[in-house]
């Protein structure tokens, strides 16, 4: 599991998810803080950038957000373990 991040409004953030189950062809989201909302203040709440969608996601689930050191580390990890698939 990952450390938990501190969040910042209005700063930008990365999801990390794949195409498929065995993990060789990623898709990175890209992510808007916009704060909290619900009472009292239980989900986060991520503008997706390009479309507009919101994403609102528990203190349970911000493993799934990475800033763009993580983004890297996880970037570089799939280029080690798919040296076929980067140009």
């Amino acid at each position: 599991m990952t450390q938990q991040l501190e969040l910042n409004l209005g700063r930008i953030y990365f999801g990390l998810a794949y195409e498929d189950d065995g993990l060789r062809y990623p898709i990175v989201q890209t992510y808007e803080y916009l704060g909290r909302s619900g009472d009292p203040s239980e989900l986060h709440i991520f503008r997706l950038l390009g479309s507009g969608d919101t994403l609102e996601l528990g203190e349970g689930q911000l493993d799934l957000v990475l800033n763009t050191n993580g983004l890297t580390r996880m970037l570089l990890r799939w280029e080690k373990e798919n040296p076929s698939l980067h140009g």
